[in-house]
């Protein structure tokens, strides 16, 4: 495996600092040779084929090479900022290259499987019918499915659970004869120097899309929040009256979901971030508004006429929302902003905080965690690489595909008191 690592990972591009009022933001850049990896690779594997058509025209819009795998960080000292974006490397492109080396995946008709194993219920949904039938080269997740499975575990009572590899590993790559069920993204994936610092990051990252997610497409309404004068002389950024920060609703007491997004100079600019405090939720969340400012501030005029034609199928990657929200729908974000509560910062400060111990435990008390951890220690001689999903929780989905097969999104409305209502669908999550 060592060998395939250094054959397929090339020179890093280095990496570059930007700095914005007291934060700094790193980027860094490597070279991986997906094809020549995958041509090797072809007697085991085959590309799935699930990405829409996206026009030739836009392919400007997508800033990064399909061989580059780009990385950020942030914090308020460079070690920290650097830190971030080497880790994030390493979610990335282990989140890959691990995926050849397992040794406890499981091949074959998930009826046939489910009677030796322990395995993720089919009761759990990734699209809805509706969708199947427009995303015909989906199947169902059910016993007529034939697909990979990798080990996992329950964090409660540490029992082995098998997983779909489609959800965990981040390829496109699956066995002559599987099924797509589904596809992978970074959510909940964590690099840290331990397991507990990697499975706290990763589940918080879980718990932040799953809110943000059912906010959006169940229609509960986030709260905008009143940002005193010592914060907006922290974080600059605050100063601006086109930045809103908002507290999404969660049925997890003690955990914050903080977002703050808006327009800068006329870009949309925007972030996310979980925490058991309002102070550090919020900290991270400005963190990433800074990201974005220093990714999505630098378009050429090609670009703008090209993202002005933008629509919501056409958003197969993260990074094209903001220009979807900055050229085509601007008005749209700013009214629904307008139209929402607020609550004073204040206010959150003064509400429970846990610690991470009793979050979990919180958790627990309701869903299953479930974690696989990829052991790249053996590749790097340190470190924790962890995948954290909650099944019952909804987790992070490309914009132009999101997994409306879940539950959750039917339910949760009743569950915490609200009436019910018609999805809100026909927008993509404003939350990269």
């Amino acid at each position: 495996m060592q060998d395939l690592i250094n054959e397929f990972l090339g020179p890093a591009f280095g990496y570059t600092i930007e700095k914005y009022d007291n934060i700094i933001i790193t980027k860094l850049l490597n070279y991986v040779n997906y094809e020549l990896l995958e041509s090797e690779l072809a007697t085991q594997y085959i590309k799935a084929r699930y990405t829409k058509n996206f026009p030739v025209e836009f392919t400007p819009l997508l800033r990064y090479l399909k061989d580059i795998v780009p990385a950020g960080g942030k914090g308020e000292k460079e070690e920290e900022s650097l830190k971030g974006a080497i880790g994030e490397f390493l979610e990335r492109f282990y989140g890959y290259m691990t995926f050849f080396d397992d040794n406890t995946s499981i091949f074959g008709k998930v009826a046939e499987i489910k009677e030796k194993f322990d395995i993720l219920p089919t009761s759990y949904k990734f699209f809805s019918r509706e969708q199947l039938k427009k995303l015909f080269f989906f199947k169902d997740y059910s016993d007529e499915a034939v697909i990979t499975f990798t080990r996992a575990t329950s964090y409660k009572d540490n029992k082995t659970v098998y997983v779909p590899s489609q959800i965990i590993y981040l390829t496109d790559l699956i066995k002559p004869g599987e099924d797509l069920i589904a596809y992978s993204t970074t959510g909940g994936l964590s690099y840290h120097e331990d397991f507990e610092k990697a499975f706290i990051h990763g589940l918080l990252e879980y718990l932040e899309r799953d809110a943000i997610n059912i906010s959006w497409i169940s229609r509960i309404s986030p709260l905008r929040i009143r940002i005193p004068e010592r914060l907006k002389r922290k974080y600059k950024v605050l100063e601006n009256e086109d930045v809103i920060c908002l507290r999404f609703i969660n049925e997890f007491k003690g955990l914050f979901v903080i977002g703050c997004l808006g327009f800068i100079n006329g870009f949309y600019v925007g972030g996310a971030s979980a925490d058991i405090t309002v102070e550090n939720a919020l900290r991270r969340a400005i963190y990433e508004v800074y990201q974005s400012i220093s990714s999505f501030s630098k378009i050429s005029e090609e670009e703008v006429k090209l993202a002005k034609k933008l629509t919501p199928d056409l958003l197969i990657d993260f990074w094209l929302v903001p220009l979807y929200y900055t050229y085509v729908r601007k008005d749209f974000l700013l009214n629904y902003l307008s139209s929402l509560k607020s609550i004073n910062y204040e206010e959150l400060e003064r509400e429970e905080s846990l610690s991470y111990k009793e979050l979990i435990g919180e958790v627990l008390s309701q869903y299953k965690i479930i974690y696989k951890d990829f052991n790249v220690e053996k590749y790097i001689g340190r470190g924790k690489l962890v995948r954290v999903m909650v099944p019952d929780l909804t987790p992070a989905h490309t914009p132009d595909m999101p997994f409306l097969g879940h539950q959750r999104y039917y339910t949760i409305r009743k569950k915490i008191g609200l009436s019910e209502v018609e999805l809100f669908t026909e927008e993509p999550v404003p939350f990269p």
